[in-house]
């Protein structure tokens, strides 16, 4: 399957990704990604933020999950998790979005191609000030 990555400090940010929870509230306690940085010695860092949902769009942020250094990024694909330092209570059948967010990152958050993963399908990302509906072949995530 194929993939790519945006820039997270680039014109095209800050970038989205939303999800959806099922029949059942539940905590959300950690975000996984898949990150790199271009240059891990830029000095640069970025937020990962939780949002909610404003119309099929990134609403407002409701918590910072993390600030990240491009330092503690390698220059090739990685996946890191963060904790959220308290568990966000997410309510049920609701949409929320992963932003990421920089005005100095060199790193670069990744996807793939493959329609696997909770609150996928149907889902949406933002990029470059759109919003872009996952298409079946290729769900961001």
């Amino acid at each position: 399957m194929s993939g790519g990555s945006a820039g997270i400090a680039t014109t095209n940010a800050p970038l989205a990704n939303s999800f959806s929870t099922g029949g059942q509230s539940t905590l959300l306690t950690d975000v996984g990604l898949l990150l790199r940085a271009l240059n891990p010695a830029s000095g640069g860092s970025f937020s990962v933020s939780l949002l909610s949902d404003n119309s099929t769009s990134p609403g407002v942020t409701l918590t910072t999950i993390a600030t990240v250094n491009d330092s503690l990024l390698a220059a090739t694909l990685g996946t890191f998790s963060y904790q959220l330092p308290t568990p966000y209570p997410l309510a049920a059948h609701t949409r929320y979005w992963i932003e990421l967010d920089s005005p100095s990152s060199t790193s670069e958050w990744s996807f793939t191609a493959t329609n696997v993963g909770i609150g996928v399908d149907n889902e949406y990302v933002y990029y470059a000030g759109q919003v872009f509906a996952n298409p079946p072949s290729r769900p961001t995530k």
